[in-house]
């Protein structure tokens, strides 16, 4: 029992330290800056379901992932999560306020509506339990919610995605914060959801969205059937301290069960039951719900079934895709593109994508708005626009010529990452030169500063005789070495500006930095001196 009592003692210390350092890394990492890319990038990679719907089920992370959750439970839910860990800080938060606890557990209890205990809540039709306070209905309906958002993956359904996705829910909740710290105009409604969860799990005293969240539901058919996992001993005398404490209400203390396809690691089981009955091991003899019972009846029982079925549509959506689009490329439709990379708000076609992005419809397959991007970028000319995905607003400053950051850290593949010299050609989108509003034709004075700053020399100045003025220069713009950074864009003095932008449907490679001829315009910098 000592020996026990000190590994609970260990694990519950493991817990109260990752509980404590990744939300603060998760927090430093999206509100930094291009400071703490680095640490956004190993964080952002590190997330199963972005790497599931831009990579699929090949993606090494996504194998990593499920197979701990095959042999050791819900070790990502528990550790790597950013959204379940912020939600069971605001659930302490909710125990420390003295919230009274509502009874009932979003992702359901082990407990039926007369109060008796089922065995195991997927065993039979009679395993009815409460489901997010709405009444009593199969436990086996939430998971349409992975069934859904894997057919969003096949069809390029992207709100069944983005608007699921535990990683992007996250990352839209600390973009406001981010506005607020930037003194930017935030867009709110895209952090609601993240809020809302919080606010519900403050009030449920638990993990409340850990019950719909489509990554949580699948990982956790892996962990129903894991060798591993928390388990309550002969020696428990239903105390009912653990079940009082469970942040997902999985444990059963009266028929010492714990559902192990909900139970997310947390073992604050583990540290409240005083005499170490509640313990983390192989669960091989343990009275859990994963018996031989259980363990026979697995194939056999058609909710299970379903609910497997389910879970592999999910983990399969973005293969089946890559399927469909090789063998039939004309039947599908990209939805969620035609959504959200429409450039309407802005006065054009598309929005400018971040260069990588390689087309609009590529970057609405991929992106699911977790916008580690939009933190990653050093000028913040990477926004969320008003549909929560991010897009180039040249606003304040310009797309920096060297800089392919947010390829780095995107997790997704949505933004591929580029080397600097591919980078240097990436047209991701087109300026045009409306040269009547310019300053040197409306007020007749020198400038320039379009040219001198333009990283490929698509804008240069050339004698400008038809003014008669001596000396006086005009810029010339040659789209054919545009890239689209904005730079022409955001340090043109002219109002309104002498330069628009718009975004184009397919990245493509322009024939790079316009070369100097024999009229003696001046070379550009060397790349590692470029100024801008």
């Amino acid at each position: 029992m000592p020996k026990l009592a000190q590994m609970g003692k260990h694990a519950h210390t493991l817990r109260v330290f990752i509980v404590a350092s990744v939300p603060a890394a998760f927090i430093y990492a999206y509100m930094s800056g291009a400071e703490s890319n680095g640490i956004l990038t190993a964080l952002a990679g590190a997330q199963f379901s972005a790497a599931l719907v831009g990579h699929g089920l090949p993606a090494g992370v996504v194998i990593c992932v499920i197979l701990s959750s095959l042999i050791f439970g819900r070790v990502f839910c528990s550790a790597l999560c950013p959204l379940g860990i912020f939600q069971e800080l605001a659930g302490l938060a909710g125990r420390a306020c003295g919230v009274r606890e509502s009874g009932q557990n979003p992702a359901g209890s082990a407990r039926t509506r007369r109060g008796a205990s089922s065995p195991d809540p997927f065993e039979g039709s009679k395993g009815l339990v409460p489901l997010r306070g709405t009444g009593w209905i199969p436990v086996d309906l939430v998971y349409v919610i992975p069934l859904l958002v894997g057919l969003g993956i096949i069809f390029d359904i992207s709100p069944l995605t983005t608007f699921l996705d535990p990683i992007a829910i996250f990352g839209r909740g600390i973009a406001l914060l981010r506005a607020v710290k930037y003194e930017e105009t935030p867009v709110i409604w895209i952090a609601l959801p993240f809020f809302a969860i919080l606010i519900a799990a403050f009030f449920t005293r638990g993990r409340f969205f850990c019950g719909f969240c489509p990554a949580g539901l699948t990982l956790g058919l892996f962990s129903s059937v894991a060798p591993f996992g928390i388990s309550l001993s002969d020696g428990c005398v239903s105390c009912g301290l653990c079940e009082k404490k469970c942040t997902t209400r999985c444990v059963d203390s009266k028929n010492k069960r714990v559902d192990a396809s909900r139970c997310v690691l947390c073992v604050s089981c583990v540290a409240a039951c005083p005499g170490r009955f509640a313990r983390y091991g192989m669960r091989a003899g343990a009275p859990s719900e994963n018996g031989e019972a259980s363990r026979r009846s697995f194939m056999t029982n058609a909710m299970r079934m379903s609910a497997w079925i389910c879970g592999l549509v999910y983990l399969s959506g973005a293969g089946i895709a890559k399927t469909i689009a090789r063998f039939a490329p004309n039947a599908r439709k990209n939805t969620g593109g035609d959504m959200f990379l429409s450039g309407e708000e802005y006065g054009m076609d598309y929005v400018i994508l971040p260069p990588g992005a390689v087309s609009a419809e590529n970057f609405g397959r991929r992106c699911v708005g977790c916008l580690a991007c939009v933190a990653a970028c050093p000028v913040r000319v990477i926004k969320p626009n008003r549909t929560s995905h991010p897009s180039l607003v040249y606003t304040d400053d310009f797309c920096q010529f060297n800089c392919v950051e947010c390829g780095i850290v995107c997790p997704t593949g949505a933004i591929r990452h580029l080397g600097v010299d591919e980078k240097h050609r990436t047209r991701i989108g087109i300026s045009s030169l409306d040269f009547m509003k310019c300053v040197v034709k409306t007020k007749g004075e020198s400038c320039g500063a379009c040219a001198e700053v333009c990283p490929t020399r698509a804008v240069r100045m050339v004698p400008y005789t038809e003014s008669g003025a001596a000396g006086l220069t005009k810029p010339e713009f040659d789209e054919e070495y545009c890239v689209g950074c904005g730079a022409c864009f955001a340090v043109c003095p002219a109002v309104p500006n002498a330069f628009a932008l718009r975004g184009v449907s397919a990245q493509t490679l322009t024939p790079g930095i316009r070369p100097t001829d024999d009229e003696g315009y001046p070379a550009l910098p060397p790349a590692d001196d470029f100024p801008f």
